[in-house]
C-alpha cells in the first residue's frame, strides 16, 4: 500500500530496514541498515539468506543516511571522490547524530524562498 506524502508521520519504517524522521523544518532524514544499504549487511555473503526486514532485527553498527526536503529533493551529503552525492554509507552512531542535527536545523524551503 503506497502512502500519500501528505499523510506521511513524523516517524516511519521504511521497507523493514531502516527509519525515516521529518522535522519541523519540512526535512526527512532516512537512516537505512537493511541488506542493500550502505552498511555492515552491504554486500555481506551471509544476508542473502535474510530478508530485509529480518537484517534491520538483527540490527547494525554502521548505517546508511540520506536527508531530503519536503519537494524529495536529495540534499547533497557526499564527497565527489566517493562518488556518491545523495547519500553516505558506513556511519557510525556519532556520525548519524551530527547529520540528524544539521538537518534539523537547516532552514525550511518556505524560509529560504
Amino acid at each position: 500500500m503506497a502512502i500519500n506524502k501528505k499523510d506521511r508521520k513524523k516517524f516511519s519504517i521504511f521497507q523493514g530496514r531502516g527509519i525515516r524522521m521529518t522535522f519541523e523544518n519540512g526535512y526527512t532524514i532516512s537512516i537505512q541498515f537493511g541488506k542493500y544499504s550502505y552498511c555492515d549487511h552491504y554486500m555481506d555473503a551471509t544476508s542473502a539468506d535474510i530478508t530485509d526486514q529480518q537484517a534491520g532485527e538483527i540490527g547494525s553498527n554502521t548505517a546508511e543516511v540520506a536527508i531530503y526536503d519536503s519537494r524529495d529533493n536529495f540534499i547533497n551529503l557526499g564527497d565527489p571522490l566517493e562518488g556518491h552525492h545523495d547519500v553516505r554509507g558506513y556511519l557510525k552512531p556519532n556520525d548519524v547524530l551530527k547529520l540528524m542535527n544539521y538537518a534539523a536545523n537547516l532552514p525550511s524551503i518556505e524560509e529560504s524562498l
